[in-house]
């Protein structure tokens, strides 16, 4: 059974989310509070300082995806100020958003397909490609020549 959560802070901020579990989304929420790789997230900033209660909104026996469909809806209704990703994207969606990033870095791109480097074997490859060509035939016997000849 999916639920769709509201948090509504003392400060005004709202945030929806859904789960299967809420209390141990809700858990989760609090951990993450300090973990330093998100804690700066508007959402955990705010769990930080400010107290929230929290309301399911929405419940429904359903799937995954279905569930974040709904959470999506509600976030579209709602507006709420801390929800920063969407929850939900169609395909169409994700397509568009995907061209819009290329054409918008269109020069970036171009310039990191062509950087190139020279690796430690002496081939001259982009770095895009550095991980793949360090996998090849060529590279591992150049590098194991030079290994037997020290």
């Amino acid at each position: 059974m999916y639920k769709v959560y509201k948090l509504t802070f003392e400060n005004g901020e709202t945030y929806i989310g859904s789960t299967k579990n809420l209390a141990q989304r809700l858990r989760e929420h609090r951990t993450s509070c300090k973990i330093d790789k998100i804690k700066d997230r508007k959402l955990y900033k705010c769990m930080r300082e400010h107290e929230f209660t929290h309301e399911v909104i929405f419940e429904e026996n359903c799937t995954k995806t279905v569930a974040r469909q709904l959470e999506q809806r509600f976030i579209d209704m709602h507006q709420p100020t801390l929800n920063c990703l969407r929850a939900f994207q169609s395909r169409e969606q994700l397509k568009q958003q995907k061209k819009e990033y290329r054409e918008k870095h269109k020069e970036q791109i171009l310039l990191q397909k062509k950087e190139t480097i020279t690796c430690e074997c002496g081939s001259i490859v982009t770095k895009r490609h550095i991980a793949k060509h360090k996998r090849t035939k060529k590279h591992l016997e150049i590098i194991a020549t030079k290994l037997k000849s020290i």
